[in-house]
């Protein structure tokens, strides 16, 4: 039994084995492997429907100030450097606004003796008036998510009650939106451009934030307290909005989900904080405020924290737009 396991050890005969073991599964494999079924290629289901998303990066911040005489419109840095001045006439310049690309901006003006929308490129040059009545008032413009249109506020109706419009950005196609006696006013477009927000005193002397479809359709109220809920905008993503309140005697910035539920204060300086701004990454908020004893431009993250300011001269900044440039 000694001699045959010596045998079976020797390294010749290990390699014979080993040769008999790989010659054995070669004759099964060419003996039985066409019968095995084929594999079914992976199932077609035609173009990919997945939504490639790109987070999207926080450019520039336009604002309008008074640190020159009169009210102008400005940009500068996400960190408050770089402070340009993109307007230079005497009439009161307000509401600036980037476009969904960051190549424009639109703002209002009272150069021509009443307010008017007017755009210009982001960077000051060629500058365009779109609306053109004299005898009106047409103020807060906002893009919608594609660039090819803006709504506004407007008392073209009758004095002193503003209305939602609508208009394509090279100025045709003016849509009423509203009509209600009461004083309709800060509209803004959802991320996808199907709904619209905006504040109103249509039910009773406070203003609360309502919601309605692009089309004017379809109007649900959001908020029902007895206290001014106004500057409404929704996050880059569409699950929040910010607004400003003064439902506990001092205006600040609150969210809430497009429903009007899940009711969260993000600021509670004794000080007026208003018009909030969603960065394009939807990671920050921009907002005025007045906490310094004059009004400055601000950025703090979603959840309130982190608070920055960004202005420090004694002049009234307010008004601040995120674009992605």
């Amino acid at each position: 039994m000694g001699r045959l396991f010596d045998i079976f050890t020797t390294p010749l005969a290990v390699l014979g084995v080993l040769f008999m073991v790989v010659a054995v599964n070669v004759f099964l494999y060419v003996r039985y492997s066409s019968k095995m079924p084929t594999p079914l290629p992976a199932e077609h289901t035609g173009p990919s429907t997945t939504i490639e998303t790109t987070e999207r990066k926080n450019g520039k911040i336009a604002f309008q100030s008074d640190r020159g005489g009169s009210y102008e419109i400005y940009t500068m840095n996400a960190d408050g450097t770089n402070i340009d001045k993109l307007t230079t006439d005497p009439a009161k310049d307000a509401d600036p606004t980037f476009s969904p690309d960051g190549n424009e901006i639109a703002f209002t003006s009272e150069r021509d003796g009443d307010s008017d929308i007017y755009k210009m490129n982001a960077d000051g040059t060629r500058l365009v008036q779109l609306t053109t009545n004299t005898t009106t008032i047409d103020r807060d413009p906002s893009w919608s998510p594609d660039g090819k249109k803006l709504i506004f506020r407007s008392d073209r109706s009758a004095p002193t009650n503003f209305e939602i419009y609508s208009m394509n950005a090279n100025s045709t196609g003016l849509i009423r939106l509203t009509n209600n006696p009461a004083v309709d006013t800060d509209p803004t477009f959802s991320p996808d451009g199907k709904k619209i927000v905006f504040a109103s005193n249509r039910n009773g002397q406070d203003y609360d934030i309502y919601k309605m479809n692009a089309d004017g359709t379809t109007l649900v109220q959001l908020t029902t307290n007895r206290a001014k809920d106004e500057d409404p905008v929704f996050s880059p993503d569409g699950k929040k909005i910010a607004f400003r309140s003064n439902r506990y005697q001092n205006s600040d910035i609150y969210t809430m989900n497009p429903k009007g539920t899940w009711l969260i204060q993000l600021t509670t300086d004794p000080a007026e904080d208003d018009e909030p701004a969603f960065s394009p990454d939807g990671k920050k908020v921009a907002f005025d405020s007045d906490r310094s004893g004059n009004s400055d431009i601000y950025t703090m993250n979603v959840k309130g924290t982190s608070l920055i300011r960004l202005t420090t001269d004694s002049a009234t900044t307010l008004g601040a737009d995120w674009g992605v440039r």
